[in-house]
């Protein structure tokens, strides 16, 4: 990998302004074992809604099956009705437990079919849910999911362990319905597969955006979970993989969704990423040389794709914590690069570079199959509440960027308002800027991620023979020369 090096007062200089910049650790060997304990996933996740309160958890019963559907239907109350996020969530469950596998099958069963459940939940109830009616009703709608979208125990064992996990007011209520439902089996799919997923707000603003055909494709690939994707530094080699590969530099693997199973990914020669998220990058052209900045670098899968490019790259968090995230995943990859904890607004370089990288925070609604629970904690009042830093973000990042050089703006959603009305309103306003041309053209089976306007827009519904993809959005705009 080459490097170019910036000159060394001017290295000087930006430290003493910065007092927290710092390099990733040194690059290791190409022999040297690297570092699995570390995270595995890179690609831009949503960031956990601030909780508001830790409930505590409930008094368990003693049945590993039933404790586990009683810690379900309590992760899923908390979702529903103090917006906790499930990354806040999953900490306060025992790593070490067995049946954490099945709590978050059960959870996330009933996130992606909620709306869908509730209208089953509602058609068998003879009388309205009690006082405690959060708790009830979490525990109904865990069971419904467990009863007609797993198959990991019989029907008759789920009743029974929904029974046992309930406390004892309530154990005649769920062994009702549930008993109800499985009695008329057949209406109770009909009701199910009727009712539309996704609350009605978010299908509506969908359904503007993309239209109604769309909108049932989208609605259609988030049912199921997201496939595991990894990006590779160096081309696939198509004739050891199990499967075509989806693009030059991204495999999908089908059989595990453990990347610490893959050599690959434990030789540091892939890390986890969707193959959206890899798109934007390689939409650039070449970067070989190229001095480019990383805003909001972490978790450093852009960062690991413009190194393996050739690009000297500055990465830079707010973030500690996940800057430490970062240089593990920079040394399990065996890369080195500066790194620097900062805020982006307040950033400034004497230098300017050939390319700034901005994966804007946004809604995340593009990772709804990965996270379910962003439609219910990520309220419609709260849904854009991200587009104001993105505007000040997008005039700093452009203000980093050399005349002649470019800005790469991703978010991770699938709302107009955070993608292409956001960039239309930036260019309008931005007179030195323009749409980038030309870039690189995407690789064959991709070309419909390409809009006429020349930006990237992938929606879960793209290959969805193949897995689908997660939802993005990407532009490239350019810096006009300035006169001489």
């Amino acid at each position: 990998m080459t490097f170019v090096f910036i000159h060394a007062v001017h290295m000087a200089a930006q430290r003493v302004k910065h007092k927290h910049r710092q390099s990733s650790p040194p690059r290791r060997k190409p022999d040297a074992r690297p570092d699995t304990r570390s995270e595995a996933r890179l690609d831009t996740r949503p960031q956990a809604v601030p909780a508001k309160r830790r409930a505590a958890l409930p008094p368990l019963v003693s049945h590993p099956q039933a404790r586990a559907r009683q810690l379900a239907a309590w992760v899923l109350e908390q979702v529903l009705f103090e917006q906790q996020a499930l990354l806040n969530l999953w900490p306060r469950i025992d790593p070490e437990t067995r049946e954490r596998a099945l709590v978050r099958s059960i959870v996330f069963a009933s996130l992606r079919e909620l709306e869908p459940l509730r209208a089953l939940l509602q058609s068998r109830l003879s009388k309205p849910l009690g006082d405690d009616k959060r708790a009830q009703e979490a525990r109904l709608l865990t069971a419904l999911a467990e009863l007609f979208f797993l198959s990991q125990s019989p029907q008759a064992m789920v009743v029974t362990s929904a029974v046992d996990a309930a406390p004892t007011p309530l154990k005649g209520l769920v062994n009702a319905v549930l008993r109800r439902a499985l009695d008329a089996e057949a209406d109770s799919r009909a009701i199910l597969e009727k009712t539309p997923r996704l609350p009605d707000w978010l299908r509506k603003r969908w359904q503007e955006a993309y239209g109604a055909k769309t909108l049932s494709d989208i609605l259609a690939a988030l049912h199921g979970s997201a496939p595991l994707d990894l990006t590779f530094v160096t081309p696939v080699d198509e004739t050891s993989a199990a499967q075509a590969p989806l693009a030059p530099w991204s495999q999908r693997f089908t059989e595990t969704r453990n990347p610490l199973e893959i050599p690959a990914f434990r030789s540091g020669q892939a890390f986890v990423q969707d193959l959206a998220a890899s798109l934007p990058v390689a939409m650039l052209p070449s970067l070989n040389g190229k001095r480019v900045l990383d805003l909001c670098a972490a978790p450093g899968g852009k960062t690991v794709q413009l190194l393996s490019a050739g690009a000297e790259v500055v990465a830079l968090d707010r973030s500690a914590p996940r800057l430490a995230h970062l240089r593990d995943n920079l040394a399990r990859m065996q890369f080195t690069t500066e790194v620097i904890e900062a805020d982006a607004l307040e950033y400034s370089d004497a230098l300017g570079f050939d390319l700034v990288v901005l994966d804007a925070p946004c809604s995340a609604t593009g990772t709804i199959r990965r996270h379910p629970d962003l439609p219910y904690v990520r309220k419609r009042e709260r849904l854009l509440q991200f587009l104001p830093l993105q505007q000040r973000l997008l005039a700093k990042a452009f203000s980093l960027v050399r005349p002649g050089g470019q800005l790469l703006y991703a978010v991770c959603s699938l709302e107009v308002e955070e993608g292409e009305r956001q960039i239309e309103t930036f260019l309008s306003q931005t007179r030195d800027a323009k749409r980038a041309r030309p870039l690189a053209p995407p690789p064959p089976g991709l070309e419909m991620t390409r809009t006429r306007a020349g930006f990237l827009r992938t929606l879960p519904s793209m290959r969805r023979s193949e897995g689908g993809m997660d939802g993005f959005f990407a532009a490239v705009l350019e810096k006009r020369q300035r006169d001489v």
